[in-house]
């Protein structure tokens, strides 16, 4: 039975609930029914059977889910394992099979890891001189990492933005370039020449330790640019950022120690000539296709860290192909993880539940599968549903899955994300976030279309949306992938910055910011047929010809493995 609260966020849905009463309550089972309400004549004509339906089941997954008992869902807590049962016992109603040895379950290690700035030092040593040593905060601020204790001496070497870009228009550091035994000091930041979701892509520290580790790095330094302070990003915010607690997957290797280096000392110390010249010198700035700067001086470096471990799963269920050993899958996401409680919010409720980051995404995640499963012929490609975990570490629970999905899973064709859609209120458009850069573009908007709505552009580079949700783990695999969001049309773009101002990461986010009945059905609607008629094509989705992420992880492929 609705409660007043309840009832009062939901969009009224008139006669055609009384009417349908015992049919939902069959449908969804124990949890909480539907009550009839008073018809009111100015009210929206009423949902079908169909679709009141689908939305009661929505809504009582996505309130289950982001309850105060599930005390926020935080990977390898009580509560996101409470939230996998839950899902893999709605997977196995919905008609669903395991997806591997493990049944619905696919482990996920973790690491959690602090870096111990007491055990910090980095020290510079020239021919016949004293070392001089680096202050800890003033100078520079270890980089967390999964390894207890870091430590590394070698030449130092100067090896400009760290760059090897996958189209070949800017080279740092390049395929045949070999840095054994070096310690790399490079800029944290990219050329001008590369703006939006490449400069994003191409600046990540993560990335650019992996690919100088790939070359042989002994260790790595990353220098503040002396742009960094008028372009907001302060050297006191970057060392707080970096004593924060950062999560890694334990299956992969560590690794090599890294830490972040203010420009004042790195200049006064190391004397960076040519940094200074490819800073002044802006987009003009030349690839130094391995002509790598020796500094004359050794560094000598050593790291720290604490650490705990963590056991997580994804949950994954499959919805089988027409043919059997059908040889690729449709894999559709959401992540099913969030913050759990928080020390420094105010007031009574200190959880961050993530209803609708990410709470809602699972709940269409799971009534898609439960529509698709309901066919009368299955589908052309296996089509494979995952709960993720940890994506608010890091899109660590994809990465996982990506790079080692379970036994009964076919090979990944594409990846459908959903995360945070905001159906709190009526949707004219949505978007397809990543589609445009395959052959999933015309898809979306023929599914959108069919939902009656509009596919917004979800190309907006400059927030870098791509790269912030699990869709990146595959793309980074070589799968084209999208994330389904709602667009800015009619009140989306308020409702958007409302959220994020008030509710993003905050305890705020719970349920009782209500769902449109209107808006949910026909994002259920666009999600389904997007991912009906991706895995009823003919031949998997494709990229476009010569795009950046394509091309990077062929590049990434091909690299040797550390």
């Amino acid at each position: 039975m609705f409660d007043t609260a309840w009832s009062a966020a939901i969009k009224p849905v008139g006669n055609s609930l009384a009417a349908c009463f015992c049919y939902i309550f069959t449908l969804t089972g124990s949890f909480a029914p539907v009550d009839a309400r008073t018809a009111d004549p100015a009210l929206p004509q009423a949902q079908s059977q169909t679709d009141v339906a689908a939305f009661v089941r929505i809504e009582n997954d996505f309130r289950w889910l982001s309850d105060d008992a599930r005390n926020g869902r935080l990977a390898g807590s009580d509560g996101h394992r409470a939230a996998a049962a839950y899902v893999a016992d709605a997977m196995a109603r919905a008609g669903l099979a395991p997806a591997g040895a493990e049944g619905w379950r696919q482990p996920v290690r973790l690491v959690r890891a602090t870096a111990k700035i007491e055990d910090a030092s980095l020290q510079a040593v020239g021919d016949n001189a004293e070392p001089i040593e680096f202050a800890i905060d003033r100078d520079f601020a270890p980089l967390a990492s999964p390894a207890r204790r870091g430590q590394c001496e070698g030449p130092a070497v100067f090896a400009g933005f760290g760059v090897d870009d996958p189209l070949g228009r800017h080279t740092d550091v390049g395929a045949g370039n070999r840095l054994e035994g070096r310690v790399v000091l490079v800029l944290d930041a990219v050329p001008a020449i590369f703006d939006g979701e490449e400069a994003i892509y191409l600046r990540d520290r993560a990335a650019k330790l992996r690919h100088l580790s790939a070359a042989g790095a002994s260790c790595v330094v990353y220098i503040q640019p002396p742009t960094a302070e008028q372009n907001g990003r302060p050297w006191d915010r970057q060392v707080r950022r970096l004593k924060r607690e950062a999560w890694f997957l334990r299956d992969e290797p560590a690794p090599v120690p890294a830490v972040f280096l203010h420009w004042a000392a790195a200049d006064r110390i190391l004397g960076l000539d040519r940094a200074n010249a490819i800073m002044r010198r802006g987009a003009d700035a030349p690839s130094m296709e391995g002509r790598f700067e020796d500094l004359a001086v050794r560094i000598r470096l050593r790291t720290s860290n604490t650490l705990s471990h963590v056991e997580s799963e994804n949950v994954v269920g499959v919805l089988p192909a027409a043919a059997e050993g059908a040889g690729s899958a449709i894999v559709v996401t959401a992540h099913l993880d969030h913050l759990g409680p928080t020390t420094d919010a105010g007031g009574v409720d200190r959880i961050r539940n993530g209803a609708f980051d990410n709470a809602l995404g699972v709940a269409v995640m799971l009534e898609v599968a439960r529509r698709l499963a309901a066919r009368s012929t299955p589908p052309a490609q296996q089509i494979a549903f995952v709960a993720l975990t940890a994506e608010e570490q890091g899109l660590l629970g994809s990465s996982a899955f990506a790079a080692k999905p379970p036994s009964r899973v076919a090979d990944v064709a594409a990846n459908v994300n959903i995360d945070m859609p905001l159906l709190m209120s009526p949707i004219e458009d949505v978007l397809a976030i990543g589609a445009e850069r395959s052959s999933l573009h015309s898809v979306a908007q023929a599914a959108a279309r069919d939902a009656g709505l509009s596919l917004g552009d979800g190309s907006d580079a400059a927030r870098g949306l791509f790269l912030r949700s699990d869709q990146f783990s595959f793309a980074r695999k070589g799968a084209p992938a999208t994330m389904l969001f709602v667009g800015a049309a009619g009140g989306g773009r308020q409702a958007f910055a409302d959220f994020s101002a008030r509710h993003y990461h905050q305890p705020s986010d719970e349920a009782s910011l209500g769902l449109d009945i209107d808006a949910v059905t026909r994002f259920l609607d666009f999600a389904a047929g997007l991912v009906e008629a991706a895995a009823d094509a003919p031949s998997p989705p494709k990229w476009v010809d010569g795009d950046f992420f394509k091309a990077a992880s062929d590049q990434a492929a091909a690299r040797p493995v550390q």
